[in-house]
């Protein structure tokens, strides 16, 4: 007997796990975004799966982000997961900006386009992470306590080559699309809104808004973005 999942009562659960994963929670948000896309159909097994959600919220329910006046450089962290599923078309862009020690802005979302190169994936990765960084800047000086004087954005990713590439004055990108992001990430970084920086795919924070990790992948990643008990 096969039994039926109300889609109704899943669909409003999604919702509201949607809401925390955007607003307090970005450790969650890569499998919440997963079960987001079988709201027209779900079944026992993803019903099983938003139970395992529940429990592990349950378990940091006392959490929150910390911030400290420590720090009043804005970091960024991006990467991009490679397509393994051969049911999968188009790959995940995630990034996160910390401020003061604590994760202020956060994203984990499907590429709009399919590319088949992996740099032009990163590439993409990077400009998406990048088109808030204007914006967080311009949001930063009206913070009291912040020196007006304020630093480049350090967007750490963990491709050298791309990277190399970005930096790069060469405008050997045959794609029109693909030219337009280069020179997009080009104008921030000879402006100074934005520094790139290399970092090991291991000590990147944003590896649990795409991809399931290790319990303790998890906790070190989530105490990097601020995710810690409140007492």
């Amino acid at each position: 007997m096969m039994v039926k999942v109300s889609q109704y009562i899943y669909t409003r659960i999604i919702r509201s796990l949607l809401h925390l994963a955007n607003h307090t929670r970005p450790n969650i948000i890569c499998v919440v975004g997963r079960l987001n896309r079988y709201i027209h159909n779900p079944n026992v097994s993803r019903w099983s799966a938003l139970e395992r959600v529940f429990k592990y919220l349950k378990g940091i329910v006392d959490y929150g982000l910390h911030y400290s006046f420590f720090s009043t450089v804005i970091k960024g962290f991006s990467d991009v997961n490679w397509i393994f599923d051969s049911k999968e078309m188009k790959s995940t862009t995630r990034y996160v900006f910390t401020l003061c020690g604590g994760a202020v802005c956060w994203k984990s979302v499907k590429q709009t386009i399919i590319i088949g190169s992996i740099l032009g994936i990163k590439l993409v990765t990077l400009d998406a992470a990048n088109s808030k960084d204007e914006w967080l800047q311009k949001n930063l000086i009206d913070v009291p306590f912040v020196s007006k004087s304020i630093p480049p954005i350090s967007i750490h990713y963990d491709s050298q080559v791309t990277i190399a590439m970005a930096k790069s004055k060469k405008k050997n990108l045959k794609i029109r699309h693909m030219t337009i992001r280069h020179k997009s990430i080009r104008h921030l970084i000879s402006h100074g809104i934005i520094s790139l920086d290399f970092i090991k795919s291991k000590k990147n924070i944003t590896d649990p808004l795409t991809k399931g990790l290790v319990r303790q992948r998890v906790i070190q990643s989530s105490r990097k973005m601020g995710l810690k008990p409140l007492n």
